[in-house]
């Protein structure tokens, strides 16, 4: 199904589009800082004005940059909620770029689909409430593919050097962004030769002016990558399970649903450009799922990893709709459009309004309520990097010292009684990875994870459970919280 728009018309969409990103990204983005601990972490960051560099520089040295202009970078809560500002810009200039992407390769159709799947995605809109850089990492891959577009229509001065800034903006969000590079480097070698030095200047000036620390860092960039590096290839601590495994791939199924997924493959498969060797959404299409291969063999698992797959996967799905649409006759084109759209967007709308709902929600603010109406002032909480409530942990800014990331890294439920607590908060998303087997890693690896299991083992037949609520899609503000008391 085609229709046509005017430039005026089609402006306004896009500037539609970005506003109401924005509004729903920044909507409800007001808990506590130390909720997600990679948000303390940056808050820490600038606060004190060093970088630990386990990411490039785009989302604090802007976040930064915003600070000082409002003059409020002595304030944990106030840095943090500009960087989720940015981040929610981030993620809505995306959003706009996919479209403009989708809209030029496919038509209006293909386009505001996209756009209208993107704002159903419940990753996107959970991210693009943290000051994390994934919201960067997408709006740094959304700029390169309409760039490439750009470029492979024109490939002049112009087009490669905004398909250059573009890749050293995804470079300068999260390390894979420079995965961009290899892969933009060929299209535009074999293109236009003589301007892949341009390319390649550009990029190079692009993260520098970005990531200008890096200059005279260059051990502590080195180490950040080995880190991310080495995260990836042992997880968290050291210990990993089978491989290959489904986790990714349940993922997409999660939030996508068959239906999305089903109409993806279709639009990898069969939409092809005239003259084209490969289509761009064939390419797409296909290395998102190598990259969802060699993704399988990781022990790391966040959803968030899968986020550049699943906006390939809903602009594939969008140019599967309108494939399937072209089967019908003239008349009932219209109809046959609308039915897919419902068929396609149908799951993710019903698992958004879930991520809609658990915002509304604060299960921390929940179980400081109840603690403050049932508990004296000589009661004592063990808390962890997942439980950590407001009004009894100010956050390590206030605190002076870190959490624990597991509350059993305090010690025995009898050290913790000898060192004056009686209530011990746990939360799922600590907890249950414990309940596995044992995984395969190092000997001191193996030791933690016993110890740690044996303390979650425990603390569920020898305290008792007072008060809990169930884990939520949005972890970090319903991470399935229980608070034990424990037995004199």
């Amino acid at each position: 199904m085609r229709f046509k728009l005017e430039a005026h018309q089609s402006r306004l969409v896009l500037a539609l589009f970005f506003v109401v990103s924005f509004l729903a990204y920044t909507w409800a983005n007001h808990f506590p800082y130390f909720y997600h601990s990679d948000e303390e972490s940056k808050a820490l960051q600038l606060l004190y004005g060093y970088r630990n560099y386990w990411h490039p520089m785009l989302m604090l040295n802007a976040t930064s940059l915003l600070g000082q202009l409002t003059g409020q970078l002595d304030n944990a809560q106030f840095i943090t909620m500009v960087g989720r500002t940015l981040s929610a810009f981030f993620s809505s200039l995306g959003v706009v770029c996919f479209v403009q992407f989708a809209w030029r390769r496919k038509g209006p159709l293909v386009g505001i689909l996209t756009g209208l799947l993107l704002l159903t995605l419940p990753l996107l809109f959970e991210v693009s409430h943290y000051c994390k850089e994934d919201p960067a990492l997408f709006m740094g891959l959304a700029l390169g593919l309409l760039a490439l577009d750009y470029f492979l229509t024109t490939p002049d001065v112009r087009h490669v050097i905004f398909l250059g800034m573009a890749a050293g903006i995804a470079t300068s969000a999260k390390y894979p962004g420079a995965l961009l590079i290899v892969a933009l480097l060929p299209v535009v070698f074999h293109r236009t030769r003589k301007l892949s030095f341009l390319f390649l200047l550009t990029v190079t000036l692009t993260v520098l002016a970005i990531n200008w620390q890096w200059l005279t860092h260059i051990p502590e960039l080195f180490a950040g990558i080995r880190r991310e590096s080495g995260m990836l290839a042992l997880g968290h601590d050291g210990v990993s399970g089978e491989f290959p495994h489904s986790d990714y791939w349940q993922i997409l199924v999660y939030q996508h649903g068959w239906p999305m997924l089903i109409t993806a493959l279709l639009g990898l498969v069969l939409t092809q450009r005239h003259g084209e060797f490969f289509s761009v959404e064939f390419v797409l299409g296909f290395t998102a799922l190598v990259i969802l291969v060699f993704m399988s063999y990781s022990p790391k698992i966040s959803d968030r990893y899968v986020l550049p797959i699943m906006a390939i996967t809903i602009y594939l799905a969008a140019c599967g709709v309108d494939i399937l649409a072209r089967f019908a006759t003239p008349k009932s084109r219209p109809w046959v459009t609308a039915i897919l759209i419902a068929l396609v967007g149908f799951h993710p709308v019903y698992m958004l309004a879930g991520w809609v709902q658990d915002f509304r929600g604060d299960s921390r603010a929940d179980l400081t309520a109840w603690a403050a109406s049932h508990l004296s002032k000589n009661d004592r909480i063990a808390t962890s990097l997942w439980t950590r409530l407001p009004g009894f942990y100010q956050g390590q800014f206030a605190a002076g010292t870190p959490p624990p990331d597991y509350v059993a890294d305090l010690g025995t439920l009898d050290e913790l009684r000898k060192m004056g607590y009686s209530w011990v908060a746990v939360a799922d998303v600590e907890c249950r990875r414990f309940d596995n087997p044992l995984q395969a890693g190092s000997a001191a690896s193996q030791a933690t994870f016993l110890r740690r299991r044996s303390f979650y083992q425990d603390l569920q037949s020898q305290a008792d459970l007072r008060w809990s609520e169930p884990l939520g899609m949005v972890y970090n503000l319903h991470p399935g919280l229980q608070l034990y008391q424990l037995r004199r």
